[in-house]
């Protein structure tokens, strides 16, 4: 999606934050990000248990076909699985999911949006400077080591569904949405007086720009030498509600 364009239409975002000790995980999370985004094209995958039950199937689907032919072009590149590949691939890739679907509206409000969230990737409401939303997580204690996932071989899509958490709100003007992973989130959690929430909402605006994205990299470095962010993958994408 660029990064600078206005949109008048649904714009549509999805983050997945894979398990790190599963095997194949940045495929896994990149094919249940492509997939969210494709469903969330339909406004009802945020209303219906069903739509959603539709979308992972889907996902689980995807990937089995996608693994099939994975190891058949490493067979085929004399490249054949190695033990330990052996050992974890039939456990499944893991990972969390938010997907965000923001519309224009026609009454006095400047859009709605809609989220569903499996995880602790977090999505942040922001207006005149102040979180009037945080969604799943509701505070930085409610983060653990054991989150909620997304499994490429769970095929109970009932399970799924039933675990997945669902919101809506709306926007005036000037607002904004911000998702984070789950370390960026909690670092912007323990941002809570006004001045360094204020810096840090200055920060994560600046930072989120692509054309940013070296001092990006460098501002993450420094949090994690200074000890404020956790060592974890990280990443933010940044949407400005226009009037």
């Amino acid at each position: 999606m660029p990064y600078h364009d206005y949109f008048e239409d649904a714009v549509i975002a999805a983050m997945c934050d894979g398990a790190s000790e599963s095997m194949l995980v940045e495929h896994w999370a990149g094919l249940l990000a492509e997939t969210a985004l494709q469903h969330a094209s339909t406004a009802s995958f945020f209303d219906a248990a069903e739509s959603f039950s539709d979308f992972a199937t889907d996902a689980i689907v995807k990937w089995r076909n996608w693994l099939a032919e994975y190891l058949a072009t490493r067979s085929q590149q004399g490249r054949p699985l190695k033990w330990y590949e052996e050992a974890k691939i039939p456990q499944g890739a893991f990972s969390t999911l938010l997907v965000m679907r923001v519309d224009p509206t026609s009454d006095d409000h400047a859009a709605s949006w809609k989220a569903a969230a499996l995880g602790d990737t977090c999505l942040f409401h922001v207006r005149d400077e102040q979180v009037i939303e945080s969604f799943p997580i509701q505070n930085i204690n409610e983060f653990g080591n054991t989150p909620m996932l997304f499994g490429s071989l769970n095929r109970d899509v009932a399970l799924i569904s039933e675990r997945t958490q669902f919101r809506h709100g709306i926007c005036e003007a000037g607002d904004e949405l911000f998702i984070m992973t789950d370390a960026l989130a909690a670092w912007f959690f323990s941002c809570n007086d006004k001045a360094r929430s204020e810096e840090a909402l200055h920060q994560l605006r600046k930072y989120s720009l692509h054309e940013n994205l070296e001092d990006f990299t460098q501002w993450i470095s420094e949090l994690r030498a200074t000890g404020e962010i956790h060592n974890d993958d990280v990443s933010v994408i940044h949407v400005e509600v226009q009037g």
